[in-house]
């Protein structure tokens, strides 16, 4: 039987235990719903008995035995692994149950199946129906009872105890919780369906509304599932011993029978998700570059030479994340899982002198490449989220390579222009696991990558090399999406379900494919007018009693709404007298990083739904209403790219020179979003003073804007290459931050700390190379930039190049050979022209 109709029987039968909770049983549930883990209790008024006679009893204690239901299951039981050290009972043999009581097959019901099977499950099946399915709380209370009386003290010899032996069995296991104690989560049994008059009296509409209220559907033990148990295909990784040691790229079907791939455990170790574009068509890494550069890296992380992973400058300047030990990578036995790049590579006969060969170019270590596994390969596409979900590090792994056929120079902005990409790092930031990303450019460069700009780079709009492959991420995101929101729903995280309920145009943007809306049912309405009508149900599903109400978050419906983008809902919330300059009043844990005091219609704004924002506008929202950061909807406008925002908010009155509280203008916003970027940029530097033009490059490095095209746009329009920061003469926020982290710099390096410890006196080149924006630092070289100036340290460029290890083009360059700079500039003449 196939694993996911395994997965369906075994939440079948959880949900019957949940109905008919086992006295004296607890079921904690695992990440796969085929492993339960179980805590036989033993009360006073239940106690284990045995000795003589059972004359001997013990109490106030528990036993732990996990179960695990196989891919044979129902035909085999589930296996039984006793977890509790306990001596002194004769049913049990290490940690297994000796079967030396009820050993009949009732009904004969495996006999028939010429299988065999344990004992109690034969009898919980005879005492359940005739199939033998649905009777796990027979099965759980029979195994409780087995385990609670040792019947069969005086017929059996290898185990003696008194009292005493008993007793200090009975000590040991009070004291004792298994691994999985903390980590597992409770199945909570359902109410009973019989409500006693006076307590359905006592509801009120408010206590059942929406999300407070879960129908049985809602509440079924299916809906705790991760994408982990829901895997169609088996997890297979490489041992980083394995990887460390390659001389070549070796396919799934060769490293399975060199028994160089392993079916992935997490008892036996961590896992490393590596995402990285294919450098060519038909083959992952040709040249080895970036599989040689892994291996480097980790093998310094190994060797302790790269003691520490910095944060990007960014989400450390926003005080987001610090550096972590490298050790924490290597703290448990590594595993590697190769991520799926370019995906259904097509070939026909009439293009390369073959039939079709691969269905999908699938992961070459980590899925089957072979003709005959195109089934397995498809089952391995919808089991990406499953992957990425079960790695307890994900990679990011982007060192500049060159295409093997169009020779364009690969890297982290190329990485995030494509589909599948963008489709693991969704995944990555919905899953469980930290959403940060190590990125690594080199084998001496390993940065915690931000995800901020996730949700401003949808699946549906990424590059695929075959567009057809679009109809194949449909069901993959879709069901991802829908199982979040019912996690959310059940693990009680409402914020969470809330904004992505709403954000799900965005997520699902360009897919085709619907959102899902009507997760909690039971909504009755005699309401006609569609508009009304629209915000019954949207009040419904985001469980909203009053339109200004605010959640435990923050948030208000409109704010909420306005992450959705559509126009008829936001007019119909205003039309009900909500707030058009609603903004966030952010408490606790935040599903996006919006800022306290970002108003409905700088979310808007951000996100594109300009149809939206225009609704706003005409209900007079303030363009102009600052944010904690002191940003407003046009710097929203400027980091969401959002070209088509801008011109909105210059008609409603909108200023492009108002400053964040660190000095900012809008235009320096757009930096961060590379070359899609550009086009922004330009519009805003229209309006944008010449003087504050002359002096941006610095803070475009400061804000991870090391993009090529954004660079060299800005000197197109004067910006001064040159420039050196000059000495703190007044203090300022910048000016306060920089002094703190430059100081720091003495004992806790990182990329900001470093940035501001060489800022005093440092040139836009010098900042490019301390970021490593090395292909901005290649056009600040060809435009001209000198190379001979040094910092108010006395280094010079190519001294902090050779710090920062620079690839060979850029040390060429800084050497005075500007041909490879040259090149480089070459390959973005798409996006600009530079005069050199």
């Amino acid at each position: 039987m196939p694993t996911n109709a395994v997965a369906k029987l075994v939440q079948r039968c959880l949900a019957d235990v949940a109905r008919k909770p086992v006295e004296n049983v607890d079921i904690y549930i695992a990440d796969e719903v085929t492993t339960w883990h179980l805590a036989l209790h033993f009360p006073p008024e239940a106690p284990f008995t045995g000795g003589s006679g059972c004359v001997l009893k013990a109490s106030s204690f528990s036993l732990y035995a996990t179960l695990t239901f196989g891919p044979d299951f129902p035909a085999r039981p589930p296996k039984f692994k006793f977890e509790s050290k306990w001596i002194n009972h004769q049913h049990l043999w290490g940690d297994r149950i000796c079967h030396s009581l009820l050993s009949d097959d009732f009904l004969d019901f495996f006999r028939e199946r010429r299988t065999h099977s344990t004992s109690l499950w034969n009898a919980s099946c005879a005492l359940s129906d005739e199939e033998g399915l649905g009777g796990m709380p027979r099965y759980l209370q029979i195994l409780r009872e087995f385990l609670g009386c040792d019947s069969d003290y005086d017929e059996e010899q290898h185990v003696k105890y008194d009292a005493s032996s008993l007793e200090a069995d009975v000590a040991t296991q009070r004291s004792f919780k298994p691994e999985w104690w903390e980590e597992s989560s409770r199945l909570e049994p359902e109410a009973s369906a019989a409500t006693p008059p006076e307590a359905e009296a006592a509801q009120s509409k408010e206590e059942v509304w929406g999300v407070d209220f879960f129908s049985k559907e809602i509440r079924e033990p299916s809906v705790a599932l991760t994408n982990a148990g829901l895997r169609f295909f088996a997890m297979y990784a490489v041992p980083l011993d394995t990887v460390l040691d390659m001389v070549e790229m070796k396919t799934f079907e060769e490293l399975s029978r060199e028994h160089g791939i392993v079916e992935f455990d997490e008892k036996h170790g961590d896992c490393m998700f590596i995402s990285h574009q294919w450098a060519s068509a038909d083959h992952p890494d040709p040249e080895l570059h970036q599989l040689r550069v892994l291996q480097e890296a980790m093998k310094n992380i190994l060797r302790g030479s790269s003691a520490r992973i910095s944060p990007n400058i960014v989400i450390e300047l926003c005080g987001l994340a610090t550096a972590v030990s490298s050790s924490r990578l290597t703290e448990r036995r590594l595993f590697v899982w190769y991520d799926a790049f370019l995906l259904f590579e097509f070939f026909g006969a009439g293009t390369i002198g073959r039939e079709f060969v691969w269905q999908m170019s699938e992961d070459y270590f980590c899925c089957p490449q072979n003709s005959a596994s195109a089934e397995d390969r498809r089952m391995a596409i919808r089991s990406i989220p499953s992957y990425v979900e079960r790695c307890q590090h994900f990679v990011i792994l982007c060192p500049p390579v060159r295409h093997a056929e169009h020779q364009s120079l690969l890297s982290k902005t190329t990485w995030a222009t494509r589909g599948w990409c963008r489709l693991e790092l969704v995944v990555r930031h919905l899953s469980a696991r930290s959403s940060q990303a190590i990125e690594v450019t080199s084998s001496s460069r390993l940065t915690l990558a931000s995800m901020f700009d996730w949700v401003l780079e949808p699946v549906g709009e990424g590059l695929f090399t075959v567009e057809e492959d679009v109809k194949h991420v449909r069901p993959v995101l879709h069901g991802l999406v829908k199982e979040k929101l019912l996690a959310y729903l059940r693990t009680g995280k409402l914020h969470y379900y809330r904004a992505l309920w709403n954000l799900q145009t965005v997520v699902l943007r360009n897919l085709q494919v619907e959102s899902v809306l009507d997760l909690i049912p039971g909504m009755e309405s005699d309401i006609l007018d569609p508009a009304h009508y629209s915000t019954e149900e949207f009040m419904y599903q985001n469980g909203f009693r009053r339109i200004d109400e605010r959640d435990a978050s923050g948030w208000t419906p409109l704010c909420y709404a306005a992450l959705g983008g559509s126009p008829l809902q936001v007019s119909a919330l205003l039309e009900a007298r909500a707030d058009a300059n609603d903004a966030i009043r952010i408490k606790g844990p935040q599903f996006m990083n919006f800022g306290n005091n970002a108003t409905a219609l700088s979310i808007c704004i951000f996100l594109k739904h300009n149809e939206a924002a225009k609704v706003l506008l005409s209900y007079r929202a303030d363009p102009e209403t600052r944010d904690s950061y002191g940003g407003t909807a046009m710097h929203r406008a400027a980091s969401g790219r959002n070209q088509e925002g801008i011109h909105l908010l210059r008609e409603h009155g909108a200023n492009v020179q108002v400053a964040t509280v660190t000095g900012h203008l809008p235009f320096l916003f757009t930096t961060g979003g590379g070359s899609r970027g550009i086009s922004v940029l330009k519009e805003l530097l229209l309006d944008t003073p010449k003087a504050e033009i002359v002096c941006s490059l610095p803070a475009v490095f400061l804000f991870g804007g090391g993009e090529p095209g954004i660079v060299a746009t800005l000197i197109e329009a004067e910006a001064d290459l040159n420039l050196q920061v000059p000495a703190f003469r007044f203090l300022s926020l910048q000016n306060a931050i920089f002094t703190w982290y430059g100081l720091r710099h003495r004992w806790c390096e990182s990329t900001l700390s470093m940035f501001a410890h060489h800022y005093r006196g440092a040139t836009p080149l010098m900042l490019s190379i301390i970021t490593c924006s090395f292909q901005a630092a290649a056009v600040l070289v060809s435009a001209g930039a000198r190379t001979d100036l040094v910092n108010a340290r006395g280094l010079s460029s190519k001294d902090l190049a050779e710090a920062m290890s620079a690839p060979q083009y850029l040390q060429q360059g800084l050497s005075g050979d500007l041909a490879a700079c040259e090149a480089v500039v070459q390959e973005h003449s798409d996006q600009f022209w530079l005069c050199m």
